[in-house]
């Protein structure tokens, strides 16, 4: 006998898959129509990025907001940490230091950037 096996939620994602959810249906659109509308072959592909175990790509979230009429950061995951020198939202990394980055609305290098991540204490 054949088990599927389900998939596992995927981390970390693009998007957060309940605004996603809550966007889409605000709209009053099933997971087909989001789907047929931004150009996916399917409900399923939908369901898998609202369900957390298919990533939404920076384009597919841009399409997604455009159809569903709000804004990209409405959909997308939230950042846990803000960098203190320049207001970069970022996730914490695995070695504690702030991410390498540059000065939102710039090319140059936050001076913070590659720093032990300091206690919010």
């Amino acid at each position: 006998m054949f088990i599927k096996e389900t998939r596992r939620p995927r981390n970390p994602l693009h998007h957060d898959p309940a605004a996603v959810r809550q966007a889409r249906i605000a709209r009053d659109m099933s997971q087909a129509d989001l789907a047929k509308a931004i150009g996916l072959r399917s409900g399923g592909h939908m369901s898998e990025i609202e369900g957390g175990t298919r990533n939404a790509s920076p384009d597919l979230l841009i399409n997604i907001a455009k159809v569903l009429g709000c804004s990209v950061a409405a959909l997308e995951r939230k950042k846990r940490h803000t960098c203190t020198a320049c207001a970069y939202g970022y996730d914490e990394a695995p070695n504690a230091l702030i991410p390498l980055h540059t000065i939102p609305g710039t090319e140059d290098w936050c001076p913070a950037g590659g720093q032990p991540l300091r206690s919010a204490a």
